[in-house]
């Protein structure tokens, strides 16, 4: 097993690249930039700031998402057009 010179702040730096290009997925960015589990969540638990620069990505995703949802929508997919009222209507009766 090679030993791993990287500082801390450079595997952080490394798993957040690999976690915007995973698509906000946790196991694959940690895994793809060989970090193990415990010390991402650790990580993810002490430091504020990656932290939150964990929230921002899985917050650009969910946008990448939702347009993805609303332009189904514009074509008028049904399933598609239920789950949105689902989701954002229940005050008007959709459940």
């Amino acid at each position: 097993m090679m030993k791993d010179n990287r500082t801390i702040e450079e595997k952080k730096a490394a798993v957040l690249k690999e976690l915007m290009a995973a698509k906000a997925i946790k196991s694959i960015a940690y895994t793809r930039a060989n970090v193990k589990k415990t010390t991402f969540f650790k990580w993810q638990a002490e430091d504020r700031e990656f932290a939150f620069k964990i929230k921002e990505i899985e917050e650009k995703w969910v946008d990448v998402v939702e347009d993805q949802l609303l332009n189904l929508i514009s074509l008028g997919d049904r399933a598609s057009i239920m789950f949105y009222l689902k989701a954002k209507a229940k005050d008007r009766g959709y459940k």
